[in-house]
Formats: C-alpha cells, structure tokens, sequence
C-alpha cells in the first residue's frame, strides 16, 4: 500500500497523468488494492500469463492522476 502510494505521487509531482498497469485475472487481493486506490479496468490481454494449465487473461487497469 505504501509503495504504491508513493508511486501515485511521484507520477502526480512529475506531471505523470496517467498510470497502467497488468494484473492476473485471478489475482482478487491486488485487484482490490488496485480498486482502492483509484484505478480502473479499461482492457482484458487473452492469455497474457502463462498457467500451471495453459494461459490466464489480464487485466488492464489505469488510474488518472489529477495533477
């Protein structure tokens, strides 16, 4: 939490508008921190990760910073 938090700022004190980032489908705890702080889904990458049983999809999610 704290990390990513510091990372939001220092986007926002570099005139950084925008923040992407990927996350397993599955992946419900980062997801929710994601969530928390802003961020939103804007896209699904098919068969982004490899699985122990072939492919998973992620997630594309993008927090626009108010500079």
């Amino acid at each position: 939490t704290s990390l990513l938090a510091h990372a939001i700022n220092w986007c926002a004190n570099n005139g950084i508008a925008t923040l992407a980032l990927e996350v397993r489908r599955t992946n419900t705890v980062a997801k929710n921190l994601y969530t928390k702080f802003g961020f939103e889904t804007v896209g699904i990458r098919k068969n982004y990760y490899a699985a122990a049983i072939g492919r998973e999809d992620a997630e594309l999610m993008e927090l626009q910073i108010n500079l």
